[in-house]
């Protein structure tokens, strides 16, 4: 996922102009999840999503765009590009800011951790098991999250976390139940 970012930071940058600043910002997640209800799996899915927003400033203007992209290369480069075409054409109408104010010098910094996510299939076993003959209501999530942050002038941060949370409800009669959640980062 790195990689991939890295590829669109400097793909974007390549296209500023000397009187330009470009900022970039991608956030993403490769996540499960699985809903149970009455003890047992209503909804099991995976999502895999992409957002990127541009920030283009020149002199004291700036205008902010974001979009979904598809993880394709190819494909999102000419998202981008198209996203900042329109933002050219629409920096003239933006009012100056005053309070402008962004990081100039060049900064770097990467934070990955990783960890052992557990296996969905091994979550629905564990889970229906250990909830038999019981009225459980639960919401697992667990995936890697991403984070990348670039401008034009040098600056580029890295986050990645593998992250997780099963809250759950066991009812015993009506309105009378016990809950919890437990939620943690590798």
């Amino acid at each position: 996922m790195r990689n991939y970012f890295e590829d669109l930071a400097k793909f974007v940058e390549s296209k500023v102009k000397p009187s330009e600043v470009l900022i970039s910002r991608l956030s993403a997640e490769e996540s499960d999840f699985i809903r149970f209800n009455k003890s047992a799996v209503r909804q099991a899915t995976a999502v895999k999503q992409f957002s990127w927003s541009l920030t283009l400033i020149e002199g004291t203007r700036r205008i902010d765009s974001s979009l979904s992209l598809s993880g394709r290369l190819e494909a999102d480069r000419a998202a981008l590009t198209s996203l900042l075409d329109t933002l050219r054409a629409g920096i003239a109408d933006v009012p100056e800011d005053p309070f402008l104010l962004i990081e100039t010098q060049p900064r770097t910094s990467a934070s990955e951790r990783r960890g052992q996510l557990p296996d969905p299939a091994r979550v629905i076993d564990e889970v229906l098991a250990a909830a038999k003959g019981l009225d459980l209501v639960g919401f697992h999530a667990s995936g890697p999250i991403y984070k990348g942050f670039s401008s034009s002038l040098g600056v580029r941060h890295w986050h990645a976390v593998e992250n997780f949370s099963f809250g759950w409800c066991l009812y015993h009669d009506r309105d009378k139940a016990v809950k919890t959640t437990y939620a943690g980062s590798q």
